[in-house]
């Protein structure tokens, strides 16, 4: 979908607006306690929760998944490595085909995190009505399906 003008509409029409800001925020928060709880960065981090739930990735599936190019995605990774968070591996079948996977270290900062994120969703939780986590949940992925359908001009 094309939207020429999406500023078309009254400042009290934007209710979607302003959820994607409130969402922002909690982005940047989060961006913010992952630097200072873990030096490192959100996409760091996702990348390491990447390849903890699917397991050893190669690097242009990892790249595809974030949307970044190869050249940025090799620095994050030496980087990382460099930190002992990755480690890649060559592939026994095609010496020239890398793997990267989670080092020790890794996994230790990939269950701390998760133990955060579990926390903030039992409080959500606890402060929500039944079923109301669930709704949150859906319409965030629906907010997420229409940022990506819409492209302005």
């Amino acid at each position: 979908m094309n939207v020429g003008d999406p500023c078309n509409g009254s400042a009290k029409d934007l209710v979607v607006g302003k959820g994607l800001l409130y969402v922002s925020n909690l982005q940047r928060r989060q961006e913010q306690f992952i630097k200072d709880s873990y030096n490192m960065t959100s996409l760091e981090m996702e990348i390491i929760h990447l390849i903890m739930e699917d397991g050893k990735k190669k690097m242009k599936d990892i790249g595809g998944a974030f949307n970044v190019k190869l050249s940025t995605l090799t620095s994050i990774i030496d980087k990382m490595e460099k930190q002992r968070i990755v480690k890649r591996e060559n592939s026994k079948k095609d010496r020239r085909v890398v793997y990267l996977d989670v080092s020790n270290k890794g996994k230790e900062l990939y269950h701390s995190y998760k133990r955060f994120a579990e926390a903030v969703e039992f409080i959500l939780k606890e402060k929500m009505e039944k079923g109301d986590f669930e709704i949150l949940m859906k319409g965030i992925e629906k907010m997420t399906e229409a940022v990506d359908a819409v492209e302005v001009s």
